[in-house]
Parts: structure tokens; C-alpha cells; sequence
């Protein structure tokens, strides 16, 4: 679909690419070329052979080798690329075409040649392992059925092969709009007015894929993940007892006007999230953080005013680091920290590093789940549950570029 848009006109590629959720949502069915290239063709359909289904007999009875289409599909090609992600999770209707089989995907039922699958049942839960296999990797958006959150989303996109930097950003816009998700760059935005407090854009994301496979993509800004190639991490802060704190949140856009993306996200959806300045403005908590490289890998230090100290995973954004690397660096504390039940802790900062007068983030660390050494005092069990103040924190304003 993407070779049939005009890559020269700027405003037409983007109100085509917007809508892609419109246009595969409205096609009756999308066929798909699971093996080789779209220049291959189908197999069994033109030239390309289908393999041969081997059997042998033995006296009356009949073995017949089981092949499977949905193992192919996982492995081809087209569920690599970042423009065919879209293509699949908002299609109504798929159909897979492979040199073992057709397989057949929609909202009620997974079928393929060589197996018979059933029906959903009435409580819509997918009794095919084929079809929970396939969800995994292509989210059924317009199903209606266990629709994928936007950090899922973008942990099954942001790992596909992109032609281009901008696909970083195109090729998954169509899925954030059918999710109705409000976003900067990429980054979801949740606007609670009844609860300010538990507001949050989804800035604690972390970079998962192998350190030679982090290009840095300098088009984009340092606190969206479309900064790095490879595959990303949503931290899940969902717990309804956990509030997000009174972080005030701006985005720059132009002409000196700044946008409140939680009070008017309203004009974020209508701008579709890209028309956007790379400059957030954020007034929140400001730490002094201390490192601390172990066996289990870099971890910040940070003390509660209760006196109890919190080793957090640190996560480092880029290819290379060294101890320079984190000199002069502060901590914003994006998530409050949280100590829920015995061992488990929620929260995040971001690690920023001076840029000139402004800021930009190298590295996030937080949410410790079931790590004992993570709350180092012995007498960790008195800490109770519910938000934990870090010692010496001031409230300040940091522009992140």
C-alpha cells in the first residue's frame, strides 16, 4: 500500500498514511503473501509452487505429514516489515497464502488447510493456538476481542524492519488511531479530568534491543522511542491504587505557545500527534541520582525521606556509555514511587543529561517488581504501603529536546 503513495508530496503522504485504519478496515479482505517477496506472487496460485505433503501407509492406515501455514506466516517475511503491521492488526478479514497452505483469520474463526480449527465460542475467547499465536504479533485492533493497549502496541511494532527513519513514526499511525489513542511523536497520551493526578504519557520506555542494532535516528526527539532502532519495553503502571503525581506536562508549538497535553489533549487528537514541536516543557520532581554498577547491571540509587535507599534497574538509551556518560545527569521523577505488597515497587524517572540550556534523556530507570535487593534496608518491611517521597527532591521546570 505504501508504494501507491506519493513520497514527494508531504501533506498528501501523511493524511494518506493517517488513514490507513479507514482503508484496510473497509476492504472486505486482505490477501496476504506469506512467502517470499509481494513479487513473488502466491503460492499455488501462479508459478510458485506449494510443497508437496509427504504420507505413507501402513496396512489399512494412512500418515499424512502436518503442515502447518500459521508457522510459516510467523517466519515470512511480511510479518517482519513495520508498513505491513498496520495491514494485518486492522484487517477485518485475512487471508495467508503459503507454500504449505491458505490459512484463514477474521474475527470469529482461524482456519487452515491442513487443520481444522473451531469457531470462537460465545465468550469470544480464541480456542485456536494458531490464532493466540498469530495475536501476539498482529494485534486484531478492529476485532473487538482483548483489543491491545498502545504500550503493547508499540512493543510489537517498534522491532519491524523500516525502510526509512520516517516510518519510525508513519507506519503505525493508522493502529494508534483506530485505538483512539492520543499521542506526541508516538508517545500515548491519557487524559484523566476527573483524576488529574492520574494522567501520564507514556515517557518510561525502555530500549530492549541489542546494543548493534540502536541506530539513533536524530530526526526525532530523544524522549520518544522513535529516537532508536530496535525493539521497545512500555513499562505498565495500571494499578488502579497507583496515582501519577502532579507532573505538568507542555509541548512547544511554534510561535512561542505552549500546549498542556493533559488539560487540551483534545487539540493533540485533532493535530494527529506529529504536527508537533520536539520540546517538552516539564515541571515535576528533580533528583540528584548516585549509581551503582553490580553483577546484575547498572542500578541508580535513590534514598526515600523515610531513610530507606531504592536500587533501581537503569536502563541506558544508547549503544555505548561510559561513567562520563552519567556525569552532570539529573533524575525526573515521571511515575511516584509506589510500594505495593510485600516486595513489589512501581515507579520511574528519566535520566536526563544537560544539553546547553535544555535537556535531553539518555536512560530511564524504575519499576522493580519482586526484587528483594531492590529496598536494601533490613528493615524494609516497615516501609508501608502507598507513595514514597524521595529525600531532596525539588520541583523544577526542564525543557527535553
Amino acid at each position: 500500500m505504501e508504494q501507491c503513495i506519493d513520497q514527494n508530496d508531504k501533506d498528501n503522504k501523511h493524511m494518506q498514511v493517517s488513514m490507513m485504519d479507514l482503508i484496510y478496515s473497509q476492504a472486505y479482505l486482505t490477501i496476504v503473501a506469506a512467502t517470499g517477496d509481494a513479487y513473488d506472487g502466491l503460492p499455488g496460485v501462479n508459478d510458485l509452487s506449494r510443497r508437496v505433503q509427504k504420507h505413507f501407509a501402513i496396512g489399512h492406515m494412512r500418515f499424512d505429514e502436518w503442515l502447518v501455514p500459521h508457522e510459516r506466516v510467523l517466519k515470512s517475511n511480511w510479518i517482519t516489515r513495520a508498513w505491513k503491521y498496520q495491514e494485518g492488526a486492522l484487517s477485518k478479514r485475512r487471508m495467508f497464502f503459503t507454500d504449505v497452505g491458505v490459512a484463514f483469520w477474521c474475527q470469529q474463526m482461524y482456519c487452515q488447510e491442513s487443520v481444522r480449527e473451531r469457531p470462537l465460542p460465545s465468550d469470544q475467547t480464541d480456542t485456536s493456538n494458531a490464532g493466540m499465536r498469530l495475536e501476539i504479533i498482529i494485534p486484531r485492533v478492529r476485532d473487538g476481542i482483548r483489543k491491545p493497549n498502545p504500550g503493547q502496541v508499540i512493543t510489537q511494532y517498534s522491532g519491524k524492519i523500516m525502510s526509512s527513519d520516517s516510518d519510525a513514526l508513519n507506519a503505525c499511525l493508522g493502529v494508534l488511531r483506530a485505538l483512539n489513542t492520543t499521542h506526541c511523536w508516538v508517545i500515548a497520551v491519557e487524559s484523566n479530568p476527573c483524576y488529574p493526578e492520574r494522567s501520564r504519557m507514556h515517557l518510561a520506555w525502555i530500549n530492549m534491543g541489542p546494543r548493534n542494532e540502536r541506530e539513533e535516528r536524530k530526526e526525532f526527539p530523544t524522549w520518544s522511542w522513535t529516537r532508536w532502532a530496535g525493539v521497545k519495553l512500555y513499562q505498565d503502571f495500571s494499578n488502579p491504587r497507583y496515582h501519577y503525581g502532579n507532573l505538568k506536562i507542555e509541548i512547544f508549538m511554534g510561535d512561542l505557545q505552549w500546549l498542556d497535553v493533559f488539560d487540551q489533549s483534545h487539540r493533540l487528537r485533532g493535530l494527529g500527534g506529529s504536527k508537533l514541536g520536539k520540546i517538552l516543557r516539564v515541571t515535576g520532581n528533580i533528583i540528584t541520582p548516585h549509581y551503582d554498577e553490580t553483577s546484575e547491571g547498572l542500578k541508580m540509587i535513590l534514598t526515600t525521606e523515610s531513610g530507606f535507599d531504592l536500587h533501581l534497574r537503569t536502563f541506558i538509551d544508547s549503544i555505548e556509555w561510559d561513567w562520563k556518560y552519567l556525569a552532570d545527569t539529573v533524575a525526573l521523577e515521571i511515575h511516584r514511587f509506589f510500594r505495593y505488597y510485600t516486595q513489589d515497587l512501581f515507579g520511574a524517572v528519566l535520566i536526563l543529561k544537560p544539553d546547553g540550556d535544555k535537556y535531553r534523556r539518555i536512560a530511564v530507570a524504575g519499576y522493580v517488581l519482586n526484587e528483594r535487593n531492590s529496598l536494601t534496608s533490613p528493615h524494609c518491611a516497615q516501609i508501608e504501603l502507598g507513595p514514597l517521597a524521595m529525600a531532596g527532591a525539588i520541583t523544577r521546570t526542564v525543557h527535553i529536546v
